[in-house]
């Protein structure tokens, strides 16, 4: 199963939903009084054969991602 680029795109709302989970965590740590020099945002892209691909985010060092697409559990 090669991997393309279409592999790699998302949809305007999913890129929606990515900037929002990077605001709400952002605006979370700065109220907290926590101060992070430069922040990241992970996007993870997984694939599995037949599955499809799953992509989630975290923000920083988060332990936890947040699913974003999981085309072996979403619904059509």
């Amino acid at each position: 199963m090669p991997i393309t680029n279409q592999d790699f795109q998302l949809s305007d709302k999913q890129l929606e939903d990515i900037n929002r989970y990077f605001e709400a965590r952002a605006s979370g740590v700065a109220r907290s009084g926590d101060h992070i020099l430069c922040p990241t945002l992970n996007v993870h892209f997984s694939f599995a054969p037949v599955f499809g691909r799953s992509v989630e985010v975290s923000y920083d060092s988060e332990t936890t991602s947040h699913e974003i697409e999981c085309q072996w559990t979403d619904s059509p």
